[in-house]
């Protein structure tokens, strides 16, 4: 369905909640390529430029939509986005180490398995 007809009503709040989901998928990617380049963070210059950015587009959404928000409720907003992005991103790391340990157990089984195959044959 088109939300096009929302638009023209001005109603925002749904390009607001999108840019909210941009920024932390976007903040979520940047540290996957952090963790990749074997840097323990986000670089300050890169998030810096990311959250200007989208706090540029979450202004200009805040003011054509319903509901206004004060510069320090977008800034919470942005901040609270950053912050699921770390929690779903360190979950993904849980989920991959858990099936590392998994596959890991796993291969250790199949060669006591086809040890004691070789033994009792």
């Amino acid at each position: 369905p088109s939300n096009n007809s929302d638009t023209a009503k001005g109603n925002t709040n749904h390009d607001f909640a999108s840019l909210l989901r941009k920024h932390r998928d976007e903040t979520k990617k940047m540290l996957h390529e952090a963790a990749a380049k074997g840097q323990s963070s986000i670089p300050i210059s890169s998030i810096n430029w990311v959250r200007s950015n989208n706090l540029q587009f979450l202004r200009v959404a805040s003011f054509s939509g319903r509901h206004y928000f004060r510069e320090d409720e977008l800034l919470k907003k942005l901040i609270a986005a950053e912050s699921q992005a770390q929690s779903w991103y360190l979950e993904e790391l849980k989920i991959q180490t858990t099936v590392k340990s998994y596959r890991s157990d796993l291969m250790r089984m199949k060669s006591a398995a086809t040890a004691r195959k070789q033994i009792v044959s």
